[in-house]
């Protein structure tokens, strides 16, 4: 598959759990799941609650970022019990954070947390950042994506561990 070639839904997700196989967290304690094929993954991941109806009914579609983002926020959340920023003001510098007001807390939250970009813009000679939600998602931004999520959830991991250990928190 070419690095630039735009992604489904069912290819986004397959290849978020291929990579959640190989960082190994799966490990004791966590449930063992093995799809046998990409239709069991995706009733997996909506009963999970990871992903919704309309990612198993329309799984064939292009994934565009806002539904990217969902997924991996939503992902960090239930699969890797990973907490959200509480306060995503920051994120207010994407002109278009609001206009998905379902989306807007997922992608706040994978922009706040460096896992998906944004893009720069000039707009009656002003300049500013945009999220672009509806832009598909090509193979590179997805592997991209994918693995700084999983950096992300590993960091996060140590730094809890130290903090725990210390008796401090963060």
């Amino acid at each position: 598959m070419n690095s630039n070639s735009e992604l489904t839904i069912q290819e986004f997700v397959s290849l978020l759990w291929e990579q959640f196989s190989l960082q190994n967290f799966l490990t004791k304690g966590t449930e063992q799941f093995e799809p046998e094929t990409t239709s069991d993954l995706l009733q997996y991941g909506h009963i999970k609650g990871w992903l919704e109806d309309q990612d198993q009914v329309y799984c064939n579609q292009i994934i565009d970022k806002r539904t990217a983002a969902r997924i991996l926020h939503q992902f960090m959340k239930i699969q890797l019990n990973q907490k959200d920023i509480q306060n995503i003001s920051e994120a207010e510098i994407l002109k278009d954070l609001y206009s998905c007001r379902v989306c807007a807390n997922h992608v706040a939250q994978i922009f706040l947390k460096k896992i998906m970009d944004c893009e720069e813009i000039e707009l009656n000679g002003e300049r500013g950042f945009i999220f672009n939600m509806l832009k598909p998602v090509t193979r590179k931004e997805a592997d991209s994506s994918i693995l700084k999520m999983f950096d992300y959830s590993i960091n996060f991991a140590i730094l809890s561990h130290q903090a725990s250990n210390s008796g401090s928190s963060f």
